[in-house]
């Protein structure tokens, strides 16, 4: 699978620290070996409740996660769009339910 990484994405991952950073690295290859099916069924991949129905989330490590959206037009492609961490994640949708 295409693996597209947004600029903000590359940001992120030269502000983490080195083993963090190792940590989504690896998460990011084992994201582009996998194919849709395998992806919709990952205990460390769910779907993001949210405005884009096509976003979902993925557990790199305890503390972090990657935000990317399955895109299937002339290639299957993942395109990363955010690195963030998991407290901001549950603080971001527990205000939105909250509304």
């Amino acid at each position: 699978m295409n693996l597209i990484v947004e600029e903000r994405v590359q940001q992120a991952l030269r502000h983490l620290q080195r083993a963090d950073g190792a940590k989504v690295i690896q998460a990011f290859d084992r994201l582009q070996a996998m194919d849709l099916e395998g992806l919709r069924h990952s205990n460390k991949t769910a779907k993001l409740a949210g405005p884009r129905p096509d976003m979902f989330v993925y557990k790199a490590t305890p503390r972090l996660r990657i935000l990317f959206r399955y895109q299937h037009r002339n290639e299957p492609s993942l395109i990363i769009e955010d690195i963030v961490s998991h407290d901001l994640l549950e603080r971001h949708f527990s205000s939105r339910k909250a509304q």
